[in-house]
This record gives C-alpha cells, sequence and structure tokens, in this order.
C-alpha cells in the first residue's frame, strides 16, 4: 500500500546534559491496530516496519493528525513532542464495532513473544493497540544508548538524553497497519546552540568585562558630567548567529546592531522613547569592523552624561532563541561628580568662651566620591582632621569638628571647605565667631617716668593695660600680695586703670600688680617690682648706750639703712669741751656697718660718738648716736605691782632703773606675813616687758628669792 507521508519541524535549544522527547498519539478511531517503527534520517525500514509488524487487528485507522512543539521540562531537560494520531471515521460504526470488540477481546495473537497493549482513550473510544517492544527503535549506531522509546497510555514517546549537536536531521514515525496504508510522519529536529558569554568593551579600556555566568553588575567609569560613554557589547559562540541589544531595566534602548550593517549614519538612526531621555545617540558603523568585533555587537553610546546617570544600570543581551534565557552582563555607570553646595549644620551658639570645646558641622551635598572637607579659623593653619560620615549612599558628607577657641578668634571666621580632584572643584562655607574670654592684664609703670631713679618723696604711676571680652568691670591693684585701697590722704589714689603714689617713701618699696574683672572671670597681671632709693639712716634695735671703766675697751658698732649701699662711714666723738673727728684709720667700714674699739682714759674721755654713712642718694642727715658712760651700780627698781595670780601663785612687775652702763639683773625676795606655809619660787621665772618674776606656794615656812632679768634691752 502507498504511504501517506506528512512532514513537521520542530527546533530546541541544546545546552549540555539536555533531553528531547518526541511523542507520537493515536486517537481510537480505527479498526486495525498499527506497528509503529521510529528511525533517524540516516537508516532505513527497520524489523517494525511494513508488513513483518505483529499487531493485533482491532479497528482500522481513518483520519490522522500530528502536532510537534517544543516544550521546558524540570531539571532544565528540553522536549520535542511528536503527536501522531487519528480522528473518529464515524460514530456510528464506532459504537457497532465496539460491541464486536467486548466479545472478542483476544480473536487474534501477534506471533512475537514480547507484545505491549497500548491503551488508547477512555470510555467509548477506548481502545487497545498491541506494540512488539523489539521493533521500537532501531537506529542505534546515531544515537545508541542515548534514546529510549517509551509506551505509555495513548501516547508513543522517543525520548534522547544527552542531546547533540550531531543529533540534529530528520526523525520518521511510520505506523503500518494490516489493511490500512502505512502512514508515515517526519520531524526535522534543529538543534539551536545558544551564546556561550556576552562581553563589554569600554572605550579606551585594554581588557574586557565578561558575563560572570551570574546575576552581578559591574560599574564603570568614573565619568565626569558631560562626557560620552561607548560600550560595545560582543557576543561569544552560538548557532544561529544570536542578536545583541542593550536594556535599561524592561525598556529596550538599542537593538540594531553594528554588525549587521555596512554602515549606518547617526542621523539615519533611530531610538526608542526611552532611550532618547537617557541622552543615546547610535554610533555610526564603519564598513569594515575591525577584525577583534566580528562577532555579533552592538555599540552604545551614552551622551553627554549628567548627575542622572548616576548608577544607571544598562543590560546588554545575547539571545537566538525563544527557548532559553538570553546570556547577559549588566553594567552601572560610575560618575565623579562636584559638590552642589555646603552649609554648616551646626554651629556653636554665640558668644563663645575661649578655653572651652565646641563642636561644628559641616555637610556637602551631592560630591562623588566623598570630597576632602578642611577647616580653618582665621588665620590659623588647617584644623587636624575632622570625624567625616557620609549619608544616603554617599550623595551627603558630613565633617564633624571638634574644636577650642582662643582669644584671638574673637571676630575671625570659621570655613568648611569641600575640595573635589576629579572635577576640580571647590566650595566653602563660613561663619562668624564672638568669642568672649579672660582679660589679659600687663602693667607697667608710667611711660614718663625714670622707674629705675625712684628716691624718697618722688611721685610714683602705673598703669594697667588690658584686653578683655567682654569688657572688664573693675580693677584693682596690689603691694605685695595684699589689696591697696584707694586713700587720698595717704597719697594712694586709684583712677580707672591707674595708680598713683604721692611722695612715695621707703615703706612702699614692693611688688606692684593689678587685677583686671569681667563677666568671664578675673586675671592677675605682671607683677613690677618698685625700688624706692634713699640716703642712709640708722638701723633700729641697736645698742646706744656703753658703760666702761676707764681703760677699758669698747667695741661700738654703727649700721644704717641706704638704698643703695652706702659707700662710706664717717666717726665723731663730743664730749662737753669739744668735737673731735675720728681719723679714718680708727675704724672698720663694711657695706651694712662700721665698727670703731673705744677706750676712755681720763673722765674726759666718756661722752658721745656720732656715725655718719653716705651713698650715692646723699649723707646721712640724722647722725647714730652712741654714749660712752663711766660703769657703775644700777638704780633699784621702781613700781612694783602685782599684776596677777591666782589661789597658788602671784605676778609682780617693776620698772627697772638704770643699768650704770652694764647689763643688769634682778632678785625677787618674797617674804611671808601671814601664810601657814613659805612661798617656794617657780623657775624659770616669767618676764614681762618692764622685767618680773612669778611666785608660787611651797613648803611650811622661810621665804623665797626669785632671780628675774630685765626685758627692756638695757645693759
Amino acid at each position: 500500500m502507498k504511504d501517506a507521508d506528512e512532514y513537521e519541524e520542530c527546533a530546541v535549544a541544546t545546552p549540555s546534559q539536555v533531553n528531547i522527547l518526541i511523542t507520537f498519539k493515536t486517537l481510537p478511531s480505527s479498526v486495525e491496530t498499527p506497528d509503529v517503527a521510529l528511525r533517524s534520517s540516516r537508516g532505513g525500514r527497520g524489523r517494525g516496519g511494513g508488513r513483518n509488524g505483529r499487531s493485533a487487528l482491532r479497528r482500522r485507522p481513518s483520519a490522522q493528525r500530528r502536532n510537534c512543539h517544543p516544550a521546558v521540562v524540570p531539571g532544565s531537560s528540553h522536549h520535542a513532542h511528536l503527536q501522531n494520531g487519528q480522528t473518529d471515521a464515524g460514530k456510528e460504526r464506532y459504537e457497532q464495532e465496539e460491541e464486536e470488540k467486548k466479545g472478542n477481546k483476544k480473536e487474534e495473537e501477534t506471533e512475537d513473544e514480547e507484545e505491549v497493549l497500548i491503551k488508547t482513550g477512555e470510555g467509548e473510544d477506548e481502545n487497545l493497540v498491541t506494540v512488539d517492544r523489539p521493533r521500537l527503535w532501531w537506529d542505534d549506531g546515531r544515537v545508541g544508548d542515548r534514546a529510549r522509546l517509551e509506551v505509555a497510555g495513548p501516547r508513543v514517546v522517543l525520548r534522547v538524553s544527552r542531546l547533540k549537536d550531531e543529533d540534529k536531521g530528520l526523525y520518521t514515525c511510520r505506523v503500518d497497519f494490516r489493511h490500512q496504508p502505512t502512514k508515515t510522519t517526519r520531524v526535522n529536529l534543529t538543534v539551536v546552540e545558544p551564546p556561550e558569554r556576552v562581553e563589554i568593551q569600554v572605550e579606551g579600556k585594554e581588557s574586557r568585562l565578561v558575563s560572570p555566568g551570574r546575576a552581578s553588575v559591574t560599574q564603570v567609569g568614573p565619568y565626569l558630567e558631560g562626557q560620552t560613554v561607548h560600550l560595545t557589547c560582543i557576543a561569544r559562540g552560538g548557532s544561529p548567529r544570536p542578536q545583541v541589544s542593550w536594556h535599561s531595566g524592561t525598556r529596550l534602548l538599542d537593538a540594531s546592531m553594528e554588525s549587521d550593517a555596512e554602515e549606518v549614519d547617526v542621523e539615519n538612526t533611530t531610538t526608542s522613547p526611552e532611550a532618547a531621555n537617557l541622552s543615546l545617540t547610535a554610533a555610526r558603523r564603519t564598513q569594515e569592523p575591525p577584525p577583534e568585533l566580528e562577532e555579533p555587537h552592538n555599540v552604545l553610546t551614552l551622551g553627554p552624561l549628567r548627575r542622572h546617570h548616576l548608577h544607571l544600570v544598562l543590560t546588554c543581551e545575547a539571545s537566538n532563541n525563544n527557548i532559553t534565557s538570553p546570556v547577559s552582563l549588566a553594567v552601572a555607570i560610575d560618575m565623579s561628580l562636584p559638590p552642589l553646595s555646603v552649609h554648616l549644620s551646626q554651629v556653636p551658639e554665640a558668644p563663645l568662651v575661649a578655653g572651652r570645646q565646641y563642636t561644628a558641622e559641616c555637610e556637602v551635598v551631592g560630591a562623588r566620591p566623598p570630597p576632602a572637607v578642611t577647616w580653618r579659623i582665621g588665620q590659623r593653619p588647617p584644623l587636624p582632621q575632622a570625624e567625616v560620615t557620609t549619608l544616603e549612599g554617599g550623595n551627603i558628607t558630613r565633617s564633624r569638628l571638634l574644636f577650642i577657641p582662643g582669644r584671638k578668634d574673637d571676630g575671625s571666621i570659621i570655613n568648611c571647605t569641600a575640595f573635589t580632584a576629579s572635577p576640580n572643584t571647590t566650595l566653602s562655607a563660613s561663619h562668624y565667631l564672638a568669642v568672649h574670654y579672660l582679660p589679659s592684664a600687663w602693667s607697667s609703670f608710667g611711660s614718663s617716668l625714670d622707674w629705675s631713679n625712684i628716691k624718697e618723696g618722688d611721685d610714683v604711676y602705673f598703669e594697667c593695660t588690658i584686653d578683655a571680652n567682654p569688657p572688664v568691670t573693675r580693677v584693682t591693684w596690689k603691694h605685695n600680695d595684699a589689696p591697696l585701697a584707694h586713700n587720698v590722704s595717704a597719697g594712694i589714689i586709684v583712677s580707672n586703670q591707674s595708680l598713683v603714689l604721692q611722695k612715695v617713701v621707703r615703706a612702699q618699696a614692693g611688688r606692684y600688680s593689678c587685677l583686671a574683672h569681667n563677666a568671664v572671670g578675673t586675671s592677675a597681671s605682671n607683677t613690677l617690682r618698685l625700688d624706692v632709693k634713699f640716703a642712709p639712716v640708722c638701723s633700729p634695735g641697736q645698742v646706744t648706750t656703753y658703760a666702761v671703766g676707764k681703760y677699758e675697751d669698747a667695741e661700738v658698732t654703727c649700721s644704717v639703712d641706704a638704698n643703695p649701699t652706702q659707700e662710706s662711714y664717717q666717726w665723731t666723738f663730743n664730749n662737753t669741751a669739744d668735737t673731735i673727728d675720728v681719723p679714718q684709720g680708727r675704724f672698720t667700714s663694711l657695706s651694712s656697718h662700721s665698727a670703731i674699739t673705744y677706750t676712755p682714759m681720763t673722765s674726759l674721755d666718756y661722752g658721745t660718738l656720732l656715725c655718719w654713712a653716705a651713698n650715692p642718694i646723699g649723707t646721712q642727715k640724722v647722725p647714730c648716736v652712741f654714749h660712752i658712760v663711766p660703769a657703775g651700780k644700777p638704780e633699784p627698781p621702781t613700781n612694783c605691782t602685782v599684776v596677777g595670780g591666782g589661789a597658788s601663785e602671784v605676778r609682780v612687775r617693776c620698772e627697772a632703773g638704770g643699768s650704770g652702763g652694764l647689763p643688769q639683773h634682778f632678785l625677787l625676795t618674797a617674804t611671808p606675813t601671814h601664810l601657814s606655809h613659805p612661798l617656794l619660787p617657780t623657775a624659770p621665772p616669767q618676764r614681762d616687758c618692764h622685767g618680773g618674776a612669778r611666785v608660787s606656794g611651797g613648803g611650811a615656812g622661810g621665804g623665797g628669792q626669785v632671780p628675774a632679768e630685765s626685758a627692756s634691752g638695757e645693759r
């Protein structure tokens, strides 16, 4: 019988380890069960072909139908299905023969030992088909054990595992019937090789970006505003030749491949509305591309760049089928941007106080990468590096400065400057500083005063120079660290920031300083030393009376105070009869005193020694007087009185009489008159300014004596 052939095309993409299924389906509309044979285009008729098939005769086939469609199964296995079926010849005839089938389920047996019953249809259309297992697939030499024909249910499936490029070609499915013409269906299997990878060539870069096989975005740049970017996407591998296109998200930007045309002018190239919004322009295609660009490629030109292009993600896709996902590589545009604005987001509230720590913050908006931020106050060198943080993905750079203002910063400008090298841009923000500080005081002598030559009787002027913010409220002075009060009668005048000492005396010499007071605090000035120069004067506390006998030596010492120290001494002896100058060789002189040894020989040698000293200021006006008197008995004490005591003691005070020129000692005798026990003296006796002793009660009977010594200093 003449074969009735039909032909179908079926294409499938074949990455490694992929499976393909070719499915044939027979619908229950025939009275005859077919033998099925499947072979590839290289084989001939096999054991299951023609009349040699051993199938049970059930129904005669009528019209036959085929369907070839690719499908994707789990595990990334791709299958192609070919369905070969039959339609009903007539419902009425089918029902009659169905009744006959129920009584003759096994009228005829096949000669083959391995037969399979295939159930097709359901209900009234149910049909059993017997297929010989050894005749299911015969072209083992081409596909080998990677092909398996599966018979299950109404479908006969050819499964080809681990599909290869050489598996492409024409597959034939032949169905032989006992009483019907043989039905042959052919499927042309086209194997598609997806692109292996895509590469992106960035203009000006030698290396290329290669698709990593996973979802990732690679940054390109950084670029400056106004620059134009040229990105070339190249597809490697794939059959048929893949198409290369550029996308931004879900938007198609450029699908025109430079590798598909000899030359395309920019003005004749169209882009999508979305591409126009991204400042895209088409690239000029040359007639003969460079050898390295003979692969399918697409050039995307983006520019001039603006700020909104930062982080723009551009995806290059290459695809040659609608079964597998395109191979893609995404890049993001990185840009170097100048700052848009700089402002001080935090400044300390005025006024500031010198010496205290404050915080200032500066925010730079729009710079990328983060700019270099420097701080300055007035003419100071740049301050140490502040703490820098970035916010909003690097769009905001915040610099936090800790600083301590000084008195010199009052009225200065604190400045925050942001600098970017690429592009070379500088922006700054500033703030005026008002700084309060402790007064700075400096004391000095009056400008017209010769402070190195101040003598007793001169007027002295002091001035206090003050730098303070806020201004001082009060100025005070100190003399030898003691407060100096305003006293006009004593010649001390304090006026504003000045001090006047009228007719200064040597007692007013010493250290002087001023103190300035304001709202911040009090500070003291430097110390000035006032040196008052004066002529020699007698030192206080000297022995002025010497009692000696004839032919006895008296060592007389003359001490004087002077500024500067005295340079010379002069001695004179005076009695009632005459005044005699003592020759220089008769006495010795030092810078602080002069000494003379005097020996009276006769009664006329008793009298008065006078001592004068001289220095650059002048000669001593009043001499030091020393009396030389004959030695004699001391005079008795007078005016003895009881000045205190108690039940067991009594204190007695007496005035000393003349000493006779020699040291004198006192003896107190106590005689009891009505006491039942004697008085006992205490030891040592207590002395007062006139000499005296304290007497305490003692044992029975008798009296007591207490030695007493004068405290008057006379001898």
